[in-house]
């Protein structure tokens, strides 16, 4: 081609040759620059794409659901394990959003979440990571991981993009609650199990501490766990002056063989004085050649005390009123005492074939032994009324303890039964029993006898529908006798009165004192009221006195009851003496029923009453 042609091809207008060829390869370079550019690009391109490739399969791996959140526009993209983590499908969340989010979380992991994007926000943390409730799609909740990172802002320098994943962590939260539980427990159970359980440890260089003791070592040494954390010399300084020789040396042995170290030595509390302690511990070698042991130690004084105690209680055998046996484990007699052989008539050759259950027993209830054996087995001493059959035949009441004495390893050695002859207190039970629910005078039930009883036939009125009277009954001209011939012809009156009417009644009924001249008559299975005139009629029959014959007679109030209405004692017996208010003004001498139709009503009204009897 002619250089002029090349020259009207490639220099522009005004430009000359140089400035052209200056910009041709400028253009050149650019061109180049553009293709390298791209190429570069489809690199990068497939290279994400194969990282993306493997962070999913990474993330598919680990089991982790995945979450991309635009915080500017709510926008969350999640994927199929995210979904399927809460039982659901992909499709059945989509789209989603942080509403989806907050619908599904436990609305009290809320305020932690929003805490701990705030700090991830600002930079005072690098991550955001939080565990977090979740609900399942059939109602329970999961424990999620929920962690992420902001990767982008806005142009403002808001959050924009934020990428994280979900694992389900339920299965971890499980195992530390069941291990927050066992801790939960080990500290109540060191806290209040009698004594201390501790750890001991001796060092290399011949110091010793406690890296723990339970608060139960206050009441052993009387120094708190942290006192004897780092140096163990306060509980050294305790152990009385006679026995610490021992225990050092008795330290020192199970350190050196790893056997188990047992001692029983004396403490010098400051606050309790001078306690018996029993402790037991475990040794184990540690790997910088120190010595560490497990342990309990707990107060047995008043075990030692219980121990001399029945060492004195033989010393004084021989000499006790009360009887005492004592036998083996088997419940085989080994020795009686002299009260004993009086009480019985047994000696002990005769008792060589025998139980103590077959001269002791348990009014209604059989088998001594098992009974004893049973609650022994939990307990050291039992107690119970018992009847004790003498070797002549005869039978007493008794009071009988028997104590278990264990062996050094805490097993049933012995029993030692103690009794004594309670027939006079039996009796003055019965004597005290009569006095609170018989009339002292007349010997019939009083009121708190007769409110027992009149429960009793509520009830089975209640049951079986009989018909249940109760009648108030009031003497009419007591007074005049009083005061004719005086309180002992009254009383005299009284009982005689009430010797009648015990007569004349079935032995189903009761008839009681309220006191002064009220009488009450419980009647059931009342058929006919042929009953209340046979009572009137034996109260008009004349009472011999000294002095003379008494006249009296009496106005009787009867309340029925059949269990058609709720009733109590308190309100028959107010029916009944309104009755006995109509009785008395209607003449004396006779009876008036309290209308059945108006029952339960506490005070009838005077036309409610029907006037019965002579008037």
């Amino acid at each position: 081609m002619p250089t002029d042609a090349l020259n009207h091809l490639f220099v522009l207008p005004g430009w000359n040759t140089t400035s052209s060829l200056l910009l041709l390869v400028t253009l050149v370079v650019l061109l180049a620059t553009l293709l390298l550019n791209a190429r570069r690009q489809r690199a990068n391109r497939r290279m994400l794409k194969e990282l993306n490739l493997r962070y999913r399969r990474i993330i598919d791996g680990t089991n982790a659901g995945t979450w991309e959140w635009n915080v500017q526009t709510g926008v969350i993209v999640i994927n199929q394990r995210w979904a399927e983590m809460l039982g659901y499908d992909l499709s059945e969340l989509q789209p989603a959003t942080i509403e989806t989010w907050k619908a599904l979380t436990h609305p009290e992991d809320f305020q932690v979440s929003e805490q701990a994007l705030r700090a991830h926000f600002r930079g005072d943390a690098e991550h955001y990571l939080v565990d977090i409730r979740m609900r399942h799609r059939d109602g329970r909740w999961l424990w999620v991981r929920d962690s992420g990172r902001l990767m982008t802002h806005t142009s403002d320098g808001s959050p924009e993009w934020m990428f994280g994943t979900h694992m389900d962590v339920s299965a971890q939260h499980r195992e530390r609650e069941e291990q927050d539980l066992w801790l939960q427990r080990f500290r109540e159970l060191s806290r209040n199990v009698p004594g201390t359980l501790y750890q001991y440890h001796q060092l290399s260089d011949g110091s010793s501490q406690f890296p723990f003791a339970s608060p139960g070592i206050e009441d052993i040494y009387g120094c708190t766990p942290e006192e004897v954390q780092e140096d163990a010399t306060v509980v050294f300084s305790r152990i009385a002056q006679d026995d610490l020789e021992r225990i050092a040396t008795s330290i020192q042995h199970s350190a050196d063989t790893l056997s188990l170290w047992h001692e029983t030595y004396r403490i010098n509390h400051p606050l309790r004085g001078e306690i018996w302690v029993e402790g037991s511990a475990s040794p184990a070698r540690q790997t910088d050649g120190s010595t560490l042991w497990h342990g309990y130690i707990h107060d047995i004084t008043e075990l030692r005390h219980a121990r001399e105690q029945l060492r004195l209680a033989a010393s004084v055998f021989e000499a006790s009123l009360d009887a005492i046996f004592i036998t083996d484990e088997h419940h085989r007699f080994l020795h009686v005492n002299r009260a004993f052989q009086a009480m019985t008539g047994y000696t002990l050759p005769d008792l060589q074939d025998k139980l103590p259950n077959q001269i002791l027993a348990v009014p209604g209830s059989p088998g001594l032994i098992d009974q004893v054996s049973e609650f022994l087995d939990s307990n050291d001493n039992w107690r119970h009324d018992v009847e004790v059959s003498r070797k002549s035949g005869e039978a007493f009441p008794a009071d009988l303890t028997v104590t278990t004495v264990r062996d050094t390893r805490g097993r049933p050695s012995h029993h030692v039964a103690v009794f004594s002859d309670i027939t006079r207190q039996k009796a003055h039970e019965a004597e005290l029993d009569r006095i609170a629910h018989f009339d002292p005078l007349t010997g019939i039930p009083n009121r708190r006898l007769l409110t027992d009883r009149m429960q009793q036939a509520i009830a089975q009125a209640q049951r079986s529908g009989e018909r249940l009277a109760v009648v108030m009954l009031d003497l009419d001209g007591f007074k005049p006798v009083n005061d004719r011939w005086g309180h002992e012809a009254g009383d005299a009156v009284l009982v005689e009165i009430a010797r009648r009417l015990k007569q004349l009644l079935r032995a189903g009924d009761t008839v009681a004192r309220l006191g002064g001249d009220e009488f009450v008559l419980l009647l059931r299975r009342v058929e006919s009221e042929a009953v209340f005139h046979r009572v009137l009629d034996c109260i008009r029959q004349p009472i011999p006195l000294e002095n003379g014959n008494a006249h009296v007679s009496a106005s009787l109030g009867v309340a029925y009851f059949a269990g058609e209405v709720p009733v109590d004692g308190d309100q028959l017996l107010r029916m009944a003496d309104q009755a006995t208010y109509q009785a008395k003004a209607a003449g004396k001498d006779c009876f008036v029923v309290f209308s059945e139709t108006d029952q339960p009503a506490p005070a009838p009204r005077p036309e409610a009453a029907i006037l019965h009897g002579q008037p």
